[in-house]
């Protein structure tokens, strides 16, 4: 009876190992964000810029996957602009894990940054320089 326990037991380790079974539980789903696209380096001071940020999320060593249906905010940190009519708004990201604003610089030259973030420790930070426009006579 002994060997015949000890036999079961074994099979059981074994399916369990050849499985990927772990005690701990699934992997961790890891969430990452990230600035998508690009955004110029200078624009007029005034000017309205589009602004992307992309979710992705798998587990560690493989976070790549787009997630959809997350809050990200947008808020405006320096330059005096809006984003969406406000200093701050949140917009969710679609199946491509994408979530886009529109970003109008404030009317002073120099540098404007705008704030990305999906939670107290994932935030991502896009500067611009806003320049005036040349005056043409």
């Amino acid at each position: 009876m002994r060997k015949t326990q000890l036999g079961v037991i074994s099979a059981i380790l074994a399916a369990i190992v050849g499985c990927g079974y772990s005690n701990t539980g699934p992997e961790a789903d890891y969430v990452v964000l990230l600035q998508s696209g690009t955004t110029p380096v200078n624009a007029l001071a005034g000017s309205s810029v589009s602004v992307a940020f992309l979710v992705l999320h798998g587990p560690a060593g493989a976070i790549t996957t787009p997630k959809s249906g997350v809050a990200v905010t947008f808020t405006v940190i320096s330059g005096g602009g809006t984003v969406a009519g406000s200093t701050s708004t949140t917009a969710g990201t679609g199946a491509d894990g994408i979530a886009t604003e529109s970003w109008r610089l404030g009317p002073s030259s120099g540098v404007q940054v705008l704030r990305g973030s999906i939670s107290s420790t994932q935030a991502v930070d896009v500067s611009i320089t806003a320049i005036q426009a040349a005056n043409v006579r």
